[in-house]
């Protein structure tokens, strides 16, 4: 994905986007990553937004879009517990961008409450992935469309190599000639 791209991408995350789409999105794009994972929708998930029950030991996932992530992975960390969940590792996903210090702060929170956090997928993970997703780009950010034609970088395998238009003088014209 060239700046451009992304940075659209980017920006559209960082706008107002759904908390059940981003919650849905985000299991269906780390199910690549974590075999089994299975959104659990609703709010009285006991603070699970997705588990894998596939690996030998159960994933937990927290998404949220709201800015205060290591509020929200706290929160729902504790739910789960205090409900008697048995999976003991973690994954964080978010609309956020995050820090270093932040990502951090999230793996300590998570140690402290008796989570091992495997990753935390932010902003920019979630740009790039849905570069590749036409379906989650346009059910999360409403942009259709193929992507390359929302790039400054031509799709093409020839390079983009400037050499004069020769024996279309006429038609050179008519497009100098067009305003719009």
């Amino acid at each position: 994905c060239d700046y451009l791209c992304s940075a659209r991408f980017v920006d559209a995350l960082a706008g107002s986007v759904d908390a059940q789409e981003f919650e849905a999105c985000a299991a269906a794009l780390l199910r690549r990553l974590y075999r089994g994972l299975v959104h659990v929708p609703g709010g009285s998930d006991s603070g699970v937004d997705a588990i894998s029950e596939a690996d030998p030991e159960q994933v937990l996932m927290t998404a949220t879009v709201s800015p205060r992530v290591l509020d929200n992975m706290r929160k729902n960390l504790r739910r789960y517990a205090a409900d008697g969940g048995g999976a003991r590792k973690a994954i964080v996903a978010t609309s956020q961008a995050l820090s270093g210090p932040q990502r951090r702060n999230l793996e300590r929170t998570a140690n402290a409450e008796g989570f091992h956090l495997l990753q935390a997928f932010d902003r920019g993970w979630f740009a790039e992935e849905l570069y590749h997703d036409d379906h989650w780009r346009r059910q999360l950010l409403g942009l259709s469309g193929r992507v390359p034609a929302l790039s400054m970088v031509p799709l093409s395998r020839r390079g983009n190599i400037d050499i004069p238009l020769v024996g279309r003088a006429s038609e050179l014209q008519q497009l100098r000639s067009c305003t719009g």
